[in-house]
């Protein structure tokens, strides 16, 4: 640790607190580098070939666990997200429905009527969709149901 160079100030800190080799191994994600696993030791020259590879094989195996785990939160977040989207779109139809009667129009006629509220008052669609469904039924819109 005494003898690098790359560092700045990383080495006196380091030094200071009895480290005098560390060794790094980065973690790819998707050709992006998430991570490090890094090790330290009071001793120079530390870490021998053995450990090296030993950890690049724990390196190895924590890739493959974080790109699990990273697309399972992907896939969680895109199921919210079309779960939110089947509910919005159940409370937009029913307001369709009711423009659509009330001003005996098409469903593209209709929804261009809410598009424009929604822009002219700058409120989501779902929201004046809302809105327009209690004014009508004198209750909240009815949500899709829609198991998770």
């Amino acid at each position: 640790m005494a003898t690098e160079d790359r560092f700045d100030s990383y080495v006196a800190h380091a030094l200071a607190h009895g480290v005098l080799s560390s060794v790094s191994v980065p973690l790819w994600v998707a050709g992006t580098t998430v991570g490090a696993i890094n090790s330290y030791a009071r001793e120079a020259r530390g870490f021998g070939e053995a450990v090296r590879q030993a950890l690049v094989g724990f390196a190895a195996q924590a890739e493959v666990a974080l790109t699990l785990v990273l697309r399972s939160a992907a896939q969680s977040d895109v199921v919210e997200q079309l779960h939110t989207a089947m509910q919005t779109r159940s409370v937009i139809d029913q307001a369709l429905g009711i423009v659509m009667t009330r001003q005996r129009c098409s469903a593209a006629e209709a929804f261009a009527v809410l598009r424009s509220v929604s822009q002219s008052r700058n409120r989501k669609i779902v929201d004046i969709a809302a809105d327009l469904i209690t004014s009508a039924s004198g209750a909240p819109p009815q949500h899709g149901r829609f198991e998770t």
